[in-house]
């Protein structure tokens, strides 16, 4: 039970993020300048997923801690997107899960950083986790190209 409090603290300060965003409504004036250009692109939803998703890691340099931030500031989008466009939020979020799990640079993923740290450094080298964050993207293409067609077939996205 000790380690689920050590877990629970650890998340804390990530979620204390997205709280702060939250009663700092930053959503609210972010939101009118995001929506406008992704809902253009919620018209063919491959192409707003895709770019979703790449855009997601864009922001994954900057937001290191795993894009809480991020999500605070563009969820607002989601709810349009299914109510206008027809794709449902969970398949939304599959964009921002596959956008935040990202990573070519050791720093943006928390578990590289740990893994370094024990092994002290002699686990990978860093062309090592750019392979692998290279392999990480093509199968995020491939798994949403994959998608589509049963998301469409369960009627998720329309």
């Amino acid at each position: 039970m000790a380690h689920m409090a050590l877990i629970t603290s650890s998340l804390l300060p990530r979620w204390g993020n997205f709280f702060h965003f939250n009663a700092a409504k930053v959503s609210s004036w972010i939101g009118p300048m995001l929506e406008p250009s992704l809902l253009k692109l919620a018209i063919n939803p491959l192409a707003f997923l895709l770019v979703a998703t790449f855009g997601i890691m864009l922001i994954r340099f900057i937001d290191v801690p795993w894009g809480f931030s991020t999500i605070a500031l563009t969820a607002t989008v989601l709810i349009p997107v299914f109510n206008q466009f027809g794709i449902h939020p969970l398949v939304s979020t599959m964009a921002y899960l596959v956008g935040i799990n990202f990573f070519l640079l050791s720093y943006q993923q928390p578990f590289l950083l740990m893994g370094e740290g024990l092994m002290q450094g002699r686990g990978w080298s860093p062309s090592s986790v750019t392979m692998a964050g290279c392999v990480y993207i093509v199968s995020v293409v491939i798994a949403i190209l994959i998608s589509m067609p049963y998301w469409r077939a369960i009627g998720v996205i329309h």
